[in-house]
């Protein structure tokens, strides 16, 4: 058996340090900022949004924590209709909530398969005034 002589690094280097360089910065920048976390206070009617599995989850949460929840948000609700877990609470498509309930009411984001970013400012253009992850008020 032979060897076969790799005879020319500098390409792969040449692609590979400079990209790495770009990491180092950008990790430091990121390790640099401040940043400062704050929980979210519960201090209104929750409703949650997302019948999934971190909507399961926050379920359970806020039930062991006697905290009560009015309804569950969900653009599969119908999905959700029959689903032992949900028996008893009501699941409503975003079409289907009232405009009462997005001004005085506080939305609670559960769901892990789309940006959040973008689905906070989705709902906020839909008229909900108060929308927090689930996180952040866990």
């Amino acid at each position: 058996m032979t060897k076969r002589k790799i005879s020319n690094f500098k390409p792969y280097t040449s692609l590979v340090i400079p990209s790495l360089k770009k990491m180092d910065a950008l990790l430091e920048k990121i390790l640099s900022t401040n940043f400062k976390f704050e929980s979210r206070k519960i201090d209104k009617p929750v409703i949650l949004y997302g019948a999934g599995s971190l909507g399961k989850m926050a379920k359970d949460f806020f039930n062991h924590l006697n905290i009560p929840f009015l309804y569950v948000v969900d653009r599969n609700a119908s999905q959700y209709k029959n689903d032992k877990f949900w028996k008893n609470i009501k699941i409503v498509h975003p079409d289907d909530t009232e405009n009462m309930d997005k001004k005085n009411c506080l939305l609670v984001i559960c769901v892990l398969t789309t940006p959040l970013i973008a689905l906070r400012d989705e709902l906020k253009n839909n008229g909900w005034e108060d929308v927090a992850f689930f996180y952040d008020v866990s």
